[in-house]
């Protein structure tokens, strides 16, 4: 595993003392047991989290901290969180004494609140109380069910006070008077804007001229940039390009020992040291990416594509837990707005998914029959009724029906629905003629629906993907294929061959509807693999230097060149790893199992027939004095 850096930092923040204590209250025996902070990026929604967290172990409470951007987004991620760090009074349904649980950058787990709000803190212990921070306050049913959950408070965040940010500038140094008030004019009592404006001056750029805060943003980030030196500007794009800086994807990027970069970086206020790494503030990162991209594309692409070879080494190494953060990296590389777009969307999070209940199937049954034939309603009834399961409840903020969809793992498909579903039986038909290999399954998209428009592209069916999301990273790395039905495939056609979906080949008739079919294959390395391959094709990266596992060849200036086993497997381990060094050791341990005591120099004497075999492009296997071997 990548070695991680500190936690977060806890230096009191300044000006926030009403807020926090009203977080505080939580602690209190009469007090709300859940807490929502939200409020605009850069608003100090973390600090003020970090904070309470620092203030609550002071006075020996304890604290389990979970960060959202750093945890699969699905039941299982926030549960192995906290699993992880084990806290007395989590485990103590009984217990007298509060413990604290803290969730950060919520919309990031939002699509999974009801099972937050509905099983998971109902069984925790009383004791247990909830702090969440997140842009968008929090769905209406936690205000209907407060008194069943023990309590709420809603914290909205707003700008600083003058006499606030009067003392955020004393404590930051800042006594002329000119540039006191320039930096109160251009931050407008946003903090991050402050913050980066007290920065700016500091580094001698100029401030911008006041305007809206996203612009203000923009300009600072840059300004500040602009008053470092050689060394900093570079680590600072670099750490631009990525989801999160670790000391390996730094020396990737910049061909350098991270040691220094790294200092300078998490010296820096806009910069948090998070669980799995540097992580810089959403606004700042892009910015910066956004100046880098425009002023300096090669850099840019070279900054991704070294960082895309240091994740997918990762991947190949990481374990289960860490598979969750290398996914997040290698979507944070694809810049295609249409997965970018399914996978973090943009809209604001008015809806949430979950198993449908008994009550809301009249309203599922009624949105059924409005937008389908009497045939597929039938069909969609039969799924009510054997699949209860598989029947998915899209509600906005007052926990109304908005929507729903079907959705489930073929295994979970009941017999009958084969038979008694003609998309179901084309599916079976096409599994049949296109088996996937063993340990693989396959997820069925069978159908969404919003209130008013249908299946029509929307919020509501969006948020029904980003649900399906979390199935892929559920059933990870064992799926294999997605089955999805949609009548009008036209508006979603762009995205569908972006994806790698492939089209059924012909559609299904129910009633007199024609439902267009289509397979997404992710490979033999599910999820990881596919969106590697993704933003393989967008960096404009070689799949594979075309080795093909299946005969050993491997493509050689347009021909076939056949290896021996352990020829390839040294080139397939060389590969995984593009760009870094692989020591000796480490080849045997891959290609020889960890069981073989022979010598090492097997190693170069399998490198030295694959070279002659490799021919003009022998070159690329490079010698890496006292290491190894390293493909380039």
């Amino acid at each position: 595993m990548e070695p991680m850096l500190a936690e977060p930092r806890g230096s009191p923040i300044v000006g926030r003392s009403r807020e926090l204590g009203a977080l505080l209250r939580v602690l209190d025996d009469g007090g709300p047991r859940v807490c929502f902070v939200y409020g605009m990026t850069g608003i100090g929604k973390s600090a003020l989290l970090n904070e309470f967290g620092r203030v609550c172990r002071d006075r020996g409470t304890p604290v389990v901290s979970i960060d959202c951007r750093a945890i699969e987004p699905t039941e299982r991620g926030l549960l192995d969180a906290l699993h992880s760090a084990p806290t007395p009074g989590l485990d103590d349904a009984d217990g007298r004494a509060p413990a604290v649980v803290t969730i950060d950058a919520y919309e990031l787990f939002r699509i999974a609140d009801p099972w937050l709000r509905q099983d998971w803190l109902p069984s925790a212990g009383r004791a247990v109380r909830l702090v969440v921070a997140g842009r968008e306050p929090p769905m209406l049913e936690w205000a209907v069910e407060r008194g069943r959950l023990g309590g709420l408070e809603v914290l909205p965040l707003g700008p600083l006070g003058d006499d606030e940010v009067d003392e955020l500038l004393r404590v930051a140094g800042v006594d002329e008077p000119d540039a006191v008030a320039a930096i109160r004019k251009v931050g407008a009592g946003h903090p991050l804007a402050l913050r980066l404006a007290v920065e700016s001056w500091l580094a001698g750029g100029d401030l911008p001229a006041a305007a809206a805060i996203p612009r203000v943003l923009n300009a600072l980030a840059s300004s500040f940039r602009d008053g470092l030196d050689g060394p900093a500007r570079r680590a600072l794009d670099a750490a631009s390009v990525v989801r999160r800086v670790t000391s390996g994807v730094l020396t990737a990027m910049l061909n350098e020992d991270a040691d220094d970069a790294l200092e300078r970086l998490s010296g820096m206020s806009f910069v948090d040291a998070a669980a799995d790494g540097l992580v810089l503030h959403d606004a700042v990162h892009l910015a910066l990416a956004e100046r880098l991209r425009s002023l300096d594309p090669d850099r840019f692409r070279s900054y991704r594509a070294a960082a895309w070879h240091h994740v997918r080494a990762q991947t190949h190494s990481a374990g289960v837990r860490e598979l969750a953060r290398s996914t997040a990296d290698l979507l944070f590389l694809i810049d295609n707005p249409v997965v970018r777009e399914a996978m973090f969307p943009t809209t604001a999070h008015h809806y949430s998914v979950e198993p449908a209940r008994p009550e809301d199937l009249p309203a599922i049954r009624a949105l059924w029959a409005e937008h389908d034939p009497p045939e597929g309603a039938a069909v969609l009834d039969r799924w009510a009724d054997l699949a209860p399961h598989a029947v998915r409840v899209v509600r906005d903020r007052s926990g109304g029906v908005a929507g729903c969809s079907v959705t489930c793992e073929w295994r979970a498909i009941p017999l009958s629905l084969e038979r008694d579903d003609p998309v179901v039986a084309a599916w079976l038909a096409h599994a049949r003629r296109h088996p996937l290999p063993p340990g693989q399954r396959t997820l069925v998209h069978r159908r969404a629906l919003a209130v008013g428009t249908g299946e029509a592209p929307g919020p509501v069916v969006a948020t029904t993907m980003l649900d399906v999301k979390r199935d892929y990273f559920t059933m990870r790395p064992h799926l294999g294929r997605l089955y999805f039905a949609v009548a009008d495939p036209e508006p979603l056609l762009p995205a569908l061959v972006t994806l790698g979906f492939a089209p059924l080949e012909r559609p299904v008739v129910v009633g007199d509807v024609a439902f267009h079919l289509a397979a997404l294959d992710f490979g033999p390395e599910s999820i990881d693999g596919w969106l590697a391959n993704l933003a393989a094709a967008e960096l404009g990266i070689p799949r594979s230097p075309l080795l093909d596992a299946g005969d050993r060849t491997v493509d050689v200036q347009g021909r076939r060149v056949r290896l021996s086993p352990l020829e390839f497997g040294v080139l397939e381990a060389l590969h995984e790893r593009s760009g870094k060094p692989v020591s000796r050791v480490d080849l045997l341990s891959i290609v020889w199992g960890t069981e073989y005591n022979g010598g090492s120099n097997v190693v170069d004497v399998v490198v030295r027939t694959l070279r002659r075999k490799l021919g003009t492009s022998a070159g690329r296997v490079e010698t890496v004095r006292g290491v190894g071997y390293r493909l380039r």
